[in-house]
């Protein structure tokens, strides 16, 4: 199961160039340049082809022989959205976007979102009065090319008149029987959700807002399929339902906080990082002193740097997102080739400690709690959620309010026969931020955010 981020529209690990934005946010009405329509299709192309490149000189070919090797089910998230205003298919469309300069011509009459920090915007009204993202041209390209690069069937568009949110779009959710005692339902949480709401500093909405039981994650059609497969499989004698979501349904912090951690490991109980020998593909200059490794493991800002050419006390000074180009404190001459020696460093590791804007608990807590009382009061058992997007693998019981009072934590009580599996990025993050793998430092690590 490829759960969502199946490619990453900024990386440029491999020498290839990010994505041209798609987009403003919070607020779409500044000017900027924006994607148009063929520069969406071919920039993401481009991000799915490389896939199939090794992300090092000599490489094995990235994600090639685990395609070929399997069957697999995707789904889509954020990334293969562009991360902007394209990942709320349900939010209102907005106006024109799609300009090299930010005025007119536009590719797009509509697509440019709405200002995700005023709470107006929160519910998409679903009378047919305001479009949708998912019907904006620079959503379906999208949409389009991920289909395209993914084994995605054609399931063909949804007729439902009664739901403007829903009807005439394409067609992603479905369940999958597998023998008896197992059904797989992959359900679509992008084209349908409303907006990932912001606060007036542009952090994450994740208060009483998220609480507005009109708010919805699937839409009211996926909603009622999957509540329907669910009851089907329980009443068919189904033993296991696995329901694939992009983004986690758990809790992981208080509601519209953070977790405090109990006694959590120290930075150096996690092991020290980047005590490894790197070879230079790339020289710094007196210019740049920027240097390029052919890898790294955990590299840490002031982490110490040796070797020839390199002069005394030379630290790490800031990282690139691709996590093997760092640049220097001191103006230094490495030749290409050059042999170079990370000082150990402890590590930068922190657990997710909240539940964000883009969770079901963090924005869409009344629909969450719809959907986990619906199992609870049919008596659907042995209900197994598979997410990602969190960069952390944890297994977690589920909690949810019978009487829907889903901003109050006291209400909140475990759903029978239910848990969710969350499975961290396949390769997002670069190397282990921890190097001690020992019982000891894993079980205090899971007892300090097990409260």
């Amino acid at each position: 199961m490829f759960d969502g981020d199946t490619e990453y529209e900024t990386s440029t690990s491999i020498g290839s160039p990010a994505v041209h934005s798609t987009g403003n946010i919070p607020d779409p009405t500044v000017i900027v340049p924006t994607a148009t329509q063929s520069q969406l299709f071919d920039d993401f192309s481009r991000k799915y082809r490389e896939q199939f490149l090794p992300v090092n000189v000599g490489g094995q070919n990235c994600l090639q022989p685990f395609f070929a090797g399997q069957g697999n089910y995707t789904a889509y998230d954020n990334h293969e959205l562009g991360n902007k205003q394209y990942i709320n298919g349900g939010a209102p469309a907005g106006g024109d976007v799609g300009s090299i300069t930010g005025n007119q011509p536009f590719d797009f009459l509509t697509g440019a979102g709405v200002d995700a920090r005023d709470p107006a915007n929160d519910v998409t009204p679903n009378d047919g009065s305001v479009p949708f993202i998912n019907k904006s041209g620079g959503f379906q390209t999208l949409q389009q090319v991920f289909e395209n690069y993914q084994p995605i069937n054609e399931r063909g568009l949804i007729n439902a008149p009664s739901d403007p949110r829903t009807n005439g779009t394409r067609q992603l959710y479905f369940a999958q029987q597998w023998g008896r005692n197992a059904i797989l339902i992959n359900t679509d949480c992008r084209s349908y959700r409303d907006i990932r709401m912001k606060t007036a500093a542009n952090a994450d909405e994740t208060g009483s807002r998220a609480d507005n039981p009109d708010r919805t994650m699937l839409g009211a059609t996926q909603l009622a399929w999957l509540e329907q497969t669910l009851l089907d499989a329980e009443q068919a004698g189904t033993t296991w339902k696995f329901i694939n979501i992009s983004d986690p349904i758990d809790q992981i912090g208080p509601i519209g906080g953070s977790l405090t951690l109990v006694d959590p490991p120290t930075t150096a109980e996690y092991g020290t990082l980047g005590s490894i020998t790197s070879i230079v593909t790339t020289g710094s200059t007196n210019n740049t002193r920027t240097v390029t490794v052919a890898s790294a493991v955990g590299l840490v800002v002031s982490q110490g740097v040796s070797g020839t050419g390199v002069p005394a006390n030379t630290t790490i000074s800031a990282i690139n997102t691709n996590g093997t180009t760092f640049s220097i404190n001191n103006n230094a001459t490495i030749a290409t080739g050059a042999t170079l020696t990370l000082t150990p460093a402890p590590s930068t590791y922190g657990p997710v400690s909240s539940d964000g804007g883009k969770s079901w608990m963090g924005g869409y807590r009344a629909e969450r709690n719809e959907l986990l009382k619906y199992i609870a009061d049919h008596r659907v058992h042995n209900v197994v959620f598979l997410a990602t997007d969190d960069h952390q693998n944890r297994i977690n019981e589920l909690l949810y309010s019978p009487s829907g009072q889903t901003g109050i934590q006291s209400s909140y009580v475990e759903v029978p026969y239910c848990l969710e599996i969350v499975c961290g990025p396949l390769g997002a993050t670069g190397p282990d931020l921890i190097s001690n793998h020992s019982f000891a430092l894993v079980k205090k690590l899971a007892d300090s955010i097990a409260n």
